[in-house]
């Protein structure tokens, strides 16, 4: 006969499980107990683990399933030591804080290398000895300079996916080296009918962030390469538009309230152009030379002389070059 803690367990588990949005299950393998308590602690405000037997929590799962579609799944997620986590933040920041969460540790015999581990080349600080020995024996390069051993060139002593063996693993912690993260490892997600599993939940941030970027940057160019509307791209096209509409009318002498200060500039820039070919006695009071810079006490009073001048080179103008209209 089962017992009733476990009925109530398995009842509990379950409202949890209609109650939140995102239900996972963690693997405390290799998890200290005492680790594992500091962790919930670090992360109760916005995570809720519970640490159930494998069935019970299987059962929890069989009770909630008829309303959460898909949630049956989770039971195909096999780990030695199970937990249920329970949350409603985004399934990708709850990894990434649970991934925060881990700490650096030594290896032990046994541990499967996550990585490539490579001892760095200098002063170990250790004393001149049979560690020396050890160290050659895992493929460092060392010797004695002075009195301590220094390894001379970095070495590589195991490959990742490689099972450390305990006198790896005992060089390792001599040389200070701590490969291994220990922590809550999340194995797999439940959101709306979807499971999110470890692989796919560990992104590279700034990787993702750059490929949205370009991806972005590539359609905006496609949409606005082939005339294709949309809210993002309309003020380009807009502005693409104006510009060829305004260089039409100008090349084509079209005058409008855009176009006949274009048409007055380049006149001028025309006149000018012929003045100051012209003799001094047929320019008239036409300036075709830059006017000097003033000093800030004379700015107003030149600026007024100026203004005058104009008006009177554009009234003087036709008299000067009359003979070549």
């Amino acid at each position: 006969m089962t017992q009733e803690w476990k009925k109530t367990e398995v009842k509990n588990i379950a409202k949890l499980i209609n109650e939140y949005n995102i239900i996972g299950i963690l693997n405390l393998s290799k998890l200290p107990a005492s680790q594992a308590q500091n962790i919930k602690r670090n992360v109760r405000d916005h995570i809720l683990i519970k640490t159930v037997k494998k069935k019970l929590i299987h059962k929890a799962i069989d009770t909630a399933k008829d309303n959460k579609k898909g949630l049956d799944k989770l039971n195909e997620i096999d780990v030695a030591i199970p937990a249920i986590i329970f949350s409603n933040m985004n399934p990708f920041k709850l990894f990434s804080t649970l991934k925060k969460s881990k700490e650096k540790t030594y290896a032990k015999a046994g541990d499967t290398a996550p990585f490539d581990i490579i001892v760095p080349a200098g002063d170990t600080g250790i004393p001149p000895g049979p560690a020396i020995g050890n160290l050659t024996k895992v493929g460092i390069k060392a010797s004695i300079q002075g009195s301590s051993i220094k390894i001379i060139a970095d070495s590589k002593v195991i490959s990742e996916g490689e099972i450390i063996s305990a006198e790896l693993a005992d060089i390792l912690q001599l040389v200070d080296i701590k490969p291994m993260e220990i922590g809550i490892n999340l194995t797999a997600l439940y959101e709306n009918g979807t499971i999110f599993e470890k692989e796919t939940l560990d992104l590279n941030l700034d990787e993702y962030k750059s490929q949205i970027e370009k991806a972005y940057t590539s359609s905006f160019n496609l949409a606005f390469n082939s005339g294709y509307p949309t809210k993002e791209v309309m003020p380009a096209l807009i502005g693409e538009a104006h510009k060829n509409a305004l260089n039409l009318a100008v090349n084509s002498n079209v005058a409008n309230s855009e176009t006949i200060e274009i048409f007055i500039q380049k006149a001028q820039q025309q006149m000018l152009s012929v003045a100051s070919n012209l003799p001094e006695d047929a320019k008239g009071n036409i300036k075709t030379a830059e006017p000097q810079e003033t000093t800030p006490k004379d700015t107003n009073k030149e600026e007024t002389k100026e203004d005058k001048t104009e008006e009177k080179s554009e009234e003087e103008s036709t008299s000067g070059l009359g003979a070549l209209f």
